[in-house]
């Protein structure tokens, strides 16, 4: 039972850099702008564009994580129903969140193209 756990964790862990690890490698290419100067509504633009594009990024990266989770769950339920059940709520749960943010990214495209601000994101 213990080395069962333990090759869960090794498992759910290399799932977690395969899937976060592109993720950071894109992040350091992003388009964060850093403003010096005084404040005003252009410098407002580029911060909130900057934390748009990283609270999206972020979010998506833990639904797609809750997926692979819930897959890796299932997997592993070896027959059980229970643990079955409990992992097709979590791949649910993660579908949910996929949609959630992939809807928060496009109505905050529609929203920013329709007053006239550039995202970045």
């Amino acid at each position: 039972m213990k080395k069962q756990n333990l090759c869960n964790k090794v498992c759910l862990g290399i799932a977690a850099l395969v899937l976060v690890g592109p993720s950071l490698a894109f992040g350091a290419n992003s388009a964060i702008t850093v403003v010096s100067g005084s404040f005003n509504s252009q410098t407002l633009n580029i911060f909130l564009n900057n934390i748009y594009g990283i609270v999206i990024g972020i979010t998506f990266t833990l639904a797609v994580l809750v997926l692979v989770y819930g897959g890796i769950m299932y997997m592993l339920s070896a027959g059980d129903a229970t643990k079955a059940g409990t992992a097709k709520k979590i791949i649910t749960s993660g579908l949910i969140g996929v949609a959630i943010v992939a809807g928060a990214y496009l109505l905050i495209s529609l929203v920013t193209w329709a007053i006239g601000i550039a995202a970045s994101g």
